[in-house]
């Protein structure tokens, strides 16, 4: 065990306190607080000190003595309020103050976690713990500056200055999407977004579509497959990128000319700071490692995808409460990261018992916390994979919940064959033509 008043200095503490007793302005700095000093008696002098300032009482040796009683030695005080320390010393003797005090919580932060090593039988949730346990010592609220209104309006009206300067810009990374663009204005940073369906929607091949235009635009994007394989995706990609039917692909029935299309595009495709994960039993701590590893490699992350929800695994029996707290943990990862998150979810079998199959908010499976983690909620449909009747080549993207934009529904064109989506209007024209 690390004897922590090793990080301690008695000359510092006392000189602190002898600055708040003849300048007693110096209380209003936030940054110092109680467990700053190591010192039982220093700590008391403080909060005595700090009540008398914020009570308007005059701080004086005799206000101490009535305030704190015997429980500090006269000795103590009279050493404190004898004392002359210069204002010049301040944020030295602060700096040597706030450094041990530091230094003397990740010692017990430290302690504390080995004697507890045992408890975690994973080891990427021990990891976990102990990164969040020393980020709480950077995070602690008094190293929070509290924000002054005025920089705050003055900020946004510059935004929207700047927003005018430059009509229809997205706020976001586009989508690839023109009309999803317009909906949603690009994909935001700190923003988490689902896309829910019931399966064979073509959920996966939109998002697997979304990451590769983000890719294109040379931003570095980590895609998270936790049911398809890498090969799998690729073989998509390059289905989608050449539109050559995905079953030819397979078969192997390409033709000299196609075949060079193909290759082309796998040159392409291999030099896209595109990074697909397949992985069908990762959990969100794992998750942000690969994400930080990356991070490392690129210099940056700007979108992270995920192929779905209920597949990211968790140690909770209760699936419910799994699902909602692993929405959660990728909610706290679009903020940490300071990335778009798109993640897909699947939705209950209500939606087949209804006459209008289009999904709502209540069909999202096994997570009522979704709703409320989420900035935009997003349900793809088609129509034509019910009705037979009707050709299955129009998609809609609808879109059922999104804190700081519209609500409506998008259409989309479908190309089964190529497993591909297509703008609307693109499909439109390419009908006339």
């Amino acid at each position: 065990m690390i004897d922590i008043s090793k990080y301690s200095n008695y000359e510092a503490e006392t000189n602190i306190l002898s600055i708040f007793f003849d300048n007693k302005e110096f209380l209003d700095d936030t940054e110092i607080k109680r467990t700053d000093f190591y010192f039982d008696e220093h700590q008391k002098v403080f909060m005595a000190m700090q009540h008398l300032y914020h009570n308007h009482t005059a701080i004086s040796l005799a206000t101490l003595k009535e305030t704190l009683g015997t429980s500090v030695s006269i000795q103590t005080l009279s050493e404190i309020t004898s004392n002359f320390s210069s204002t010049a010393t301040f944020s030295t003797y602060k700096k040597i103050l706030i450094d041990h005090a530091m230094r003397r919580r990740i010692v017990i932060l430290t302690q504390g976690l080995l004697t507890r090593m045992d408890e975690y039988n994973e080891i990427d949730v021990l990891l976990d713990k102990v990164e969040n346990a020393f980020l709480s010592v950077r995070r602690d609220v008094s190293d929070i500056t509290l924000p002054d209104m005025q920089d705050i309006v003055l900020e946004t009206y510059n935004n929207i200055l700047k927003d005018i300067e430059n009509p229809g810009q997205l706020k976001g990374i586009s989508t690839g999407f023109q009309d999803i663009d317009l909906y949603i204005g690009g994909l935001q940073k700190k923003t988490l977004y689902y896309i829910g369906a019931r399966p064979s929607m073509g959920k996966t091949a939109l998002l697997s579509q979304i990451c590769l235009n983000v890719a294109k635009q040379g931003k570095v994007v980590v895609f998270f497959s936790l049911e398809m394989s890498e090969e799998k995706i690729i073989r998509r990609y390059i289905s989608q990128e050449t539109v050559i039917e995905r079953d030819k692909i397979d078969l192997g029935l390409i033709n000299q000319d196609e075949l060079k299309k193909i290759t082309d595009v796998s040159q392409q495709l291999s030099n896209l700071p595109l990074v697909i994960i397949e992985n069908a039993t990762i959990n969100t701590n794992q998750m942000r490692n690969i994400i930080k590893k990356v991070k490392k490699k690129y210099g940056r992350v700007d979108l992270i995808a995920i192929d779905y929800l209920q597949y990211i695994q968790d140690q909770h029996k209760d699936r419910r409460i799994a699902v909602e707290e692993n929405s959660r943990a990728l909610k706290t990862m679009c903020k940490d990261f300071d990335t778009p998150v798109v993640c897909l979810a699947q939705l209950s079998r209500a939606t087949e018992m209804r006459k209008d199959q289009r999904p709502i908010l209540s069909d999202l499976k096994e997570a009522g916390g979704i709703e409320a983690d989420a900035d935009v909620v997003a349900f793809l449909y088609r129509e034509g994979y019910y009705d037979k009747s009707i050709q299955d080549c129009l998609a809609e993207l609808i879109i059922a919940k999104q804190r700081d934009g519209r609500l409506g529904t998008i259409k989309l064109g479908w190309i089964g064959e190529c497993t591909l989506f297509v703008d609307y209007k693109k499909l439109e024209q390419n009908r006339k033509e």
